[in-house]
């Protein structure tokens, strides 16, 4: 059963690198890139996101995430390059025409694969690898945006219809649920200040595929709640302006 879990994350990992991908491309088309420069780009990016996973895998296959006495928490730092790269991207020109060209509701369906990992987390528990309280049946919530990520993204950018500040408060409910989240996983592993100390141990996190899920996926889901947010703040021609509030 254990083979299962790794299996349907890694397939997670995998879908969710294809639709990035798939994103960017969309986006450069619509800039009108040349089919070359498309693929380059995504080659270049598909490369960074496989290094980064690669990276993860061999630290986690060596040891590193086990040390639980080491300060700075290694657990603590996997979580803070993609929403810092984030940050870096929304000050490229180059980054801001492409979240402008790709649909807003797209930046929120993107939320759904957390579902898959809630559901993954709770098929652990299942198993007796996963603590109760960091399934959706315990103290991780974080199922609910995954739940409420298609229905937003049709309510809140229908044809004709931009809900900009419904649109900040779901992504900003998104941003704090997952620092939440993070926190709830931090304190439940043996460091000197954990506070969860519920069989089993959390510290499955730590290993290969699992440190996926804090170092890639649950970063990533800032990473859109981010872009999200600044897409509803890009300059915009009063023809898309007024064609978005009919």
């Amino acid at each position: 059963m254990h083979l299962v879990l790794v299996l349907i994350l890694v397939i997670l990992v995998v879908g969710v690198v294809q639709s990035i991908l798939f994103g960017l491309g969309y986006a450069l088309r619509k800039l009108h890139i040349t089919a070359a420069n498309i693929q380059k780009l995504k080659w270049y990016v598909g490369l960074g996101l496989g290094l980064w996973l690669l990276i993860l895998a061999l630290m986690a296959r060596g040891g590193v995430f086990m040390n639980f006495e080491a300060w700075p928490p290694p657990m603590l730092l996997v979580l803070l390059p993609i929403p810092l790269l984030a940050l870096i991207l929304l000050r490229s020109r180059l980054f801001l025409l492409c979240l402008k060209a790709i649909p807003a509701r797209w930046l929120l369906f993107a939320q759904t694969y957390r579902v898959f990992l809630e559901l993954l987390l709770w098929f652990g528990f299942t198993i007796g690898m996963v603590p109760f309280h960091l399934t959706f049946a315990g103290f991780n919530y974080d199922i609910v945006v995954g739940l409420t990520a298609i229905p937003a993204g049709l309510l809140f950018f229908r044809r004709g219809r931009w809900l900009r500040f419904e649109a900040m408060i779901w992504n900003t409910f998104g941003v704090i649920l997952l620092l939440y989240n993070s926190f709830i996983f931090l304190i439940s592993l043996p460091y000197s200040f954990q506070v969860f100390d519920i069989p089993p141990s959390n510290s499955f996190i730590t290993q290969f595929p699992f440190i996926w899920i804090p170092g890639f996926l649950t970063p990533l889901a800032i990473a859109f709640h981010l872009f999200s947010l600044r897409q509803q703040f890009i300059p915009r021609s009063k023809r898309e302006f007024s064609l978005r509030r009919k």
